[in-house]
């Protein structure tokens, strides 16, 4: 049978989301132990047990964070960029089924204009979904305050679609469709890259 979730023990959704990750993670089922260290170490992890809110959790795996460590040396950076994987909503979590196309997501980080931008795209036997960049591996553990995505890469907190690169800028432009990133000189911008969807103008890359 080809079902389209992932199959918990009864006890697992009958927990709150940090309580669903950690058992599961000590069980084998997702390997996130990594996220849920940094989360109790920049002192986030109890908001994911919030009875009082929906909570949903784009959890980075293991591998992700092998790949890509946090970028920032900053104490209050990297809690941003931590926060940036967490939403929450009092009316109802994010499930899988309710993400569409450009759709941008408030998460519970401060950095300002910082928002995860949904993709779905058609797949064979089901739509790929991706977060930022990021590919949802496995959608809609659930748990009875919200739900957990793990996610293929760490959340930045700003995701550009062409290659990062210091000392870059985003600058309004005439066009229709927006905004392009150019380079910052002394004497005003040049060496304009392709860019669409960031409204936020001079938002630099962090």
């Amino acid at each position: 049978h080809v079902i389209d979730r992932v199959l918990f023990p009864r006890a697992f959704d009958e927990v709150n989301v940090r309580d669903l990750m950690i058992n599961a993670t000590n069980a084998g089922v997702i390997r996130v132990g990594r996220f849920l260290d940094l989360l109790e170490n920049y002192g986030l992890l109890d908001d994911l047990a919030n009875p009082n809110t929906f909570v949903t959790v784009f959890a980075p795996t293991d591998s992700a964070f092998a790949s890509r460590p946090l970028a920032s040396s900053s104490y209050v950076q990297r809690r941003q960029i931590l926060s940036h994987h967490i939403t929450q909503d009092i009316n109802s979590p994010y499930y899988s089924y309710s993400f569409f196309q450009g759709q941008r997501i408030t998460t519970m980080t401060t950095a300002p204009n910082a928002k995860i931008v949904m993709s779905v795209e058609p797949g064979r036997d089901r739509n790929l979904i991706y977060a930022n960049r990021a590919r949802v591996l496995t959608p809609d553990f659930r748990a009875n305050n919200g739900v957990v995505h793990i996610i293929s890469n760490v959340l930045q907190l700003y995701a550009p679609t062409t290659k990062k690169q210091k000392g870059y800028v985003i600058k309004k432009t005439k066009k229709k469709g927006g905004y392009m990133i150019k380079k910052k000189r002394k004497n005003g911008y040049y060496g304009t890259l392709n860019k669409k969807n960031r409204k936020n103008n001079k938002t630099k890359y962090i």
